[in-house]
Order: C-alpha cells, then sequence, then structure tokens
C-alpha cells in the first residue's frame, strides 16, 4: 500500500487501482493536488521500505507549504532543502503502470 504524506503531516494510505496493484498515473496525480507529477527514486532503507516518491514538481514555484515528514524521510533533498506540498511514496510493486 502507497502512502500519501500531506504538507500538514496527515498520511493516508493509498491502495493502487491500476493493473496488478500498481498506481495510476491519475491516481498518483489526484494525491500530489494536481500539477506535474516528479518521480524520484528514494534510498528504501530510510524510507521505511518505499522506494519511489511522487511529488508535484512545481511545488517551490508554486508555493506550496513545505513538508518536514516527507523530507525527513526520503534522501531526496541536499541538506537546507526541503519537500514541499503533499508526497506519495510507494514500493517498487507498486510503482506507475
Amino acid at each position: 500500500m502507497a502512502l500519501l504524506i500531506k504538507a500538514d503531516g496527515t498520511e493516508i494510505a493509498v491502495v493502487p487501482e491500476g493493473e496488478g496493484r500498481r498506481l495510476t498515473y491519475a491516481q498518483v496525480r489526484e494525491a500530489i493536488g494536481g500539477g506535474y507529477v516528479e518521480a524520484v527514486a528514494t534510498d528504501p532503507a530510510k524510507a521505511d521500505g518505499y522506494s519511489h516518491i511522487y511529488l508535484d514538481e512545481e511545488g517551490k514555484l508554486k508555493r506550496l507549504p513545505a513538508n518536514a515528514k516527507a523530507t525527513a524521510m526520503s534522501n531526496y533533498t541536499m541538506p537546507g532543502d526541503v519537500l514541499c506540498g503533499d508526497v506519495l511514496f510507494c514500493t517498487s510493486e507498486e510503482d506507475l503502470l
């Protein structure tokens, strides 16, 4: 099951709706609140077993709120950087079709 971490720290389980229990593009886009979907690999050891994250590529340009919980779970950012907006974590088995 994928995990959506909203910018306010709320965690929501997301059940993949696509074939073979995989996420669909529409499902990912809806979960992160629209925009351009950016896919990033992350370290499963640091991210509670999740290997990919999806977020709005223009989150900072849109001035979406910082997502401290998602930033702490990912290894995507540089020191002092943060992920912005809602972030969807998934395993390789759930990755997009």
